[in-house]
């Protein structure tokens, strides 16, 4: 596996709450590329909490739409929103675990929009959670003017 870089480093209003890496109160997750997909890595932390000892499904939620992000940014090489998210929640995700992973899939190109398959694992590898998301891939041009967007490399 090899890191993703941001495309957003060093830019002065980069504060993802998903990714970025100076965000006090983000998540700061990390992000791979594995093959075809991309891999999410997200530390753990209680503050997360929805109930004692059990990550929120919104922060579960937004890890996997991030790391859905992440795969159009680096594969499609452009910047994205999502258009539909849709979660299901199967184990519950302790905020007591060192770390996550999460894994996003290709499943459909539909024209400007990409559908994917995004799972959560454990660290022993049960799956706790999976969501079926479409992105709109924003076009080259105005991923550039509009996001500040120019491309997504790996790191060396």
């Amino acid at each position: 596996m090899k890191r993703i870089k941001s495309p957003w480093l060093g830019a002065e209003d980069y504060d993802c709450i998903g990714c970025s890496p100076t965000n006090p109160n983000g998540l700061k997750m990390e992000f791979y590329v594995d093959g075809e997909e991309v891999v999410g890595i997200w530390n753990t932390a209680p503050h997360f909490d929805g109930w004692n000892g059990v990550v929120h499904g919104g922060i579960q939620s937004l890890m996997l739409d991030e790391t859905g992000a992440w795969w159009v940014y680096y594969f499609k090489q452009a910047a994205t929103v999502t258009s539909k998210l849709d979660v299901k929640f199967i184990k519950t995700v302790s905020s007591n675990w060192d770390k996550v992973t999460l894994k996003a899939k290709f499943v459909k190109d539909l024209r400007t929009f990409v559908a994917l398959h995004i799972e959560l694992y454990s660290p022993d590898g049960v799956l706790c959670a999976s969501a079926e998301a479409v992105y709109y891939v924003i076009p080259k041009d105005k991923s550039e003017k509009e996001y500040g967007f120019t491309s997504c490399e790996l790191e060396e």
